[in-house]
């Protein structure tokens, strides 16, 4: 932790030494989140709003665009100009989207955005209900094959990370399973505790309550190591289930043509919230690591790995999008 501030608190001199326009910004910004207000994409984006607006001395107004998988909100903020008062805040389902909905989307997560900085990752669970029989990956995949329709697991929509986790599993597996796809990760949780689904992948942080109360249980964890919170639970590695060593993740980014000096500030004002304690202490309690390289090339470099990675097994499961 002590190396991840001192590179963060690095980060935000460098950029507050780029020199951006003494006149910038001189109104109100705007933080859009893809998705209804609630869940981590949103909670982060309220604290960054609120001390950036410190900052910056600008207000920062969080704006919720829910629809169609976040394509919806990150099409708008794609559309925006390229003066550093639109911020996106982006997760896994902002490469995860493109890989469902093709050429329908007139964006590209590559080429329209200036990204800004990589906040942090957290692994995903595969849960199953603690009613179940169900205790390991094995006795998942066994029921399946020994039900007669197979099995069913869920989402929280198409073309987000738990949609594409729960097809990579049943390629790698072979297991017939069908997927059933919610307007949340909350609304399928529900579900998977009352039986209608047998199986749900979903951060920690989301599920903690219905864990606690042995109400549904972990049986595997992406990532390439086993966790703090859930220390008993094994990685997919582990159970020789391979290519589950991607991460939830999310970070900030602009519309693509930010000048220079306006990415540095923001870049750097950015860091500089990630580094305080109070910010801190918000993640951990979200169940989010704070990035290793918090840098704009490291969210770069995520976002062109993620997209080649899911367009992959869109390819491989035939996935498209109603």
């Amino acid at each position: 932790m002590k190396k991840i501030l001192k590179a963060l608190l690095a980060l935000a001199v460098a950029a507050s030494c780029a020199g951006a326009s003494a006149a910038y910004p001189d109104r109100p910004l705007k933080i859009v989140v893809p998705y209804a207000p609630g869940g981590a994409p949103d909670a982060l984006a309220r604290l960054f709003a609120e001390e950036l607006a410190k900052l910056l001395q600008q207000p920062v107004i969080v704006d919720n665009k829910p629809g169609a998988g976040s394509v919806i909100g990150t099409q708008f903020v794609a559309s925006s100009p390229a003066d550093g008062y639109t911020l996106l805040m982006v997760d896994s389902p902002f490469t995860t989207a493109p890989a469902l909905y093709g050429n329908r989307i007139k964006y590209r997560v590559d080429k329209d955005f200036t990204p800004l900085v990589f906040v942090g990752t957290t692994p995903l669970y595969l849960y199953a209900s603690g009613d179940s029989s169900i205790r390991n990956v094995a006795d998942l995949v066994r029921l399946a094959e020994t039900n007669g329709g197979g099995i069913s697991y869920g989402s929280g929509g198409n073309g987000t990370l738990t949609h594409l986790l729960g097809e990579m599993l049943r390629l790698e597996t072979r297991a017939p399973m069908t997927h059933v796809p919610y307007r949340s990760v909350t609304l399928a949780m529900g579900d998977l505790v009352a039986g209608q689904l047998q199986g749900q992948f979903s951060s920690y942080a989301s599920a903690r309550g219905y864990v606690d109360a042995g109400r549904i249980r972990p049986i595997a964890v992406t990532g390439t190591s086993r966790t703090k919170e859930a220390p008993e639970t094994p990685t997919f590695a582990e159970l020789g289930v391979k290519g589950f060593d991607m991460t939830l993740w999310w970070g900030v980014v602009a519309p693509a043509g930010v000048s220079p000096a306006v990415q540095a500030r923001l870049t750097g004002a950015l860091a500089k919230v990630m580094s305080m304690p109070q910010i801190i202490e918000r993640l951990s309690a979200l169940n989010i690591n704070i990035a290793a390289d918090v840098g704009p090339e490291a969210l770069r470099k995520t976002i062109e790995t993620d997209q080649a990675r899911f367009q992959e097994i869109a390819t491989r499961a035939q996935l498209k999008a109603e």
